[in-house]
């Protein structure tokens, strides 16, 4: 059992009761795509490393999941969120692992084991599981970010003016556009608007062209059933049609009248498209804008707080910590879709790390290429740092003991590989290199298994 390899933050394997021909196959793959991978000899070790250390794979043989028979798959499940269980089928066994592909089963490898279908199935499987574990985060944290009731976060002069805006409509009832690109907060705006506690519970609705099959009678469907104190938000007005918008400025005409009966119109724009909203000529309509997140950057570390403080309450309690180096790489981009963009880089950085401290590196590439030397200005304490932290928290939360030796053996094999690589296999050379005694080395590679032929080939 072990904490990931340097290499990839994101990947882990465990293979179960393999047998030794096999086990080399798919060691070969997962080696080559950078996923760390360890062995396990028997269920009650499995068991422990599946919940402690979260791996995203677990190849199992065959003969092993026909034996403990129905109801084993499901069990390995259990509180293992997203683990993509691929099953490796002999010859003889191929009929019998037909009951089993029922029981959320991600893959079957079957013999001769070639090596292009076992990297498929662990590209298919690392896209449903980084889905997975991403959409339970999502929506967890979002039922928190998704509050109605906080504010727009920011010090910028933009951010200040947004808030009084608020603020201000939240005390009257007529019409007001939002302007602003996508991901920028318009709903979240909408919503602070609406809630006002002091009138009680209230209706809101959301009209988006783009999404409505039944154009310009479907507009005036969300009007009506509702109260002056309710709220249509209109999204994407650039999308509405002449007819929609004469309908639109018509009902808001309507609503400033004597009329009780219909609600608060907000509208939503997106200038980014370079489409005029139709609404030019309306003295009466109330006008918010929203600064794109790359022109307000002094506002990135306030909301990088925020989400960080949130998911710190709501990802099962890990505590989430992105650094100064990566937070200076976050106000660097340009963040094409705002606020919901880093949201989603946030949660990326919490899925690659698995919690604890986000590092430039733990970043999609397309944020992380900004800056394609992180890995190396990093210290090399820090590195260490950066990989131990979630595994230590998860080993206290489980009440794992030994974490000495394994973070020793961990870093011990590959430090005595990559030398061994170095010295085309020459035990005294390597020996020397890594100050050690040439019997303890020996010892070494005996415990660890370690075949100098296929080094030296």
């Amino acid at each position: 059992m072990a904490p990931r390899k340097q290499g990839s933050p994101f990947k882990r394997a465990v293979i179960f009761h393999l047998e030794k021909d096999v086990s080399r196959a798919v060691l070969s793959v997962l080696e080559g795509r950078k996923i760390d991978v360890w062995e396990e000899k028997n269920l009650r070790d499995l068991r422990h490393s599946l919940k402690a250390y979260r791996p995203d794979f677990l190849f199992v043989g065959s003969n092993y999941v026909i034996k403990r028979e129905a109801g084993f798959i499901s069990s390995l499940k259990k509180g293992t969120d997203g683990l993509s269980i691929i099953v490796v089928s002999t010859l003889t066994d191929r009929e019998g692992i037909h009951p089993f592909l029922d029981e959320s089963i991600s893959g079957v490898v079957l013999e001769p084991y070639h090596p292009k279908e076992i990297a498929h199935l662990i590209k298919t499987a690392e896209g449903t599981r980084r889905a997975e574990v991403q959409g339970k985060v999502l929506e967890k944290f979002l039922k928190h970010v998704a509050n109605p009731h906080k504010i727009f976060i920011g010090k910028s002069p933009n951010a200040i003016q947004v808030r009084k805006s608020i603020l201000n409509a939240k005390k009257e009832r007529g019409p007001i556009l939002i302007t602003g690109e996508p991901g920028t907060g318009k709903t979240q705006i909408s919503y602070s608007i609406h809630i006002r506690p002091q009138l009680g519970l209230t209706s809101i609705r959301i009209y988006d062209p783009i999404l409505e099959p039944e154009r310009g009678r479907g507009l005036v469907k969300y009007v009506e059933g509702l109260g002056h104190l309710d709220t249509l938000v209109v999204k994407n007005v650039q999308h509405l049609n002449s007819a929609e918008i004469q309908r639109l400025v018509s009902m808001i005409k309507e609503s400033e009248g004597a009329s009780e009966n219909l609600p608060r119109f907000i509208i939503h724009h997106n200038p980014s498209r370079k489409i005029p909203h139709g609404f030019e000529g309306m003295a009466s309509l109330k006008k918010i804008t929203i600064e794109p997140l790359r022109e307000r950057r002094d506002d990135i570390r306030l909301l990088v707080n925020y989400f960080q403080n949130a998911l710190n309450k709501y990802v099962d309690g890990m505590r989430v910590d992105v650094t100064p180096p990566a937070g200076k790489l976050l106000k660097q981009y340009h963040w094409p879709y705002n606020v919901t963009e880093l949201i989603g880089v946030i949660l990326y950085g919490i899925v690659s790390t698995g919690g604890g401290a986000i590092y430039p590196f733990n970043f999609p590439d397309f944020i992380a290429s900004k800056d394609p030397f992180a890995m190396e200005k990093m210290s090399l304490e820090n590195f260490f740092l950066s990989k131990l932290t979630p595994v230590i928290k998860k080993m206290s939360r489980h009440n794992v003991e030994g974490l000495y030796p394994i973070v020793l053996s961990r870093m011990e094999i590959p430090l005595i590989k990559l030398v061994l690589q170095e010295t085309g296999g020459n035990q005294l050379k390597t020996a020397r290199i890594l100050g050690i005694n040439r019997n303890t080395l020996m010892k070494k590679i005996k415990n660890y298994k370690i075949e100098i032929k296929e080094l030296d080939s």
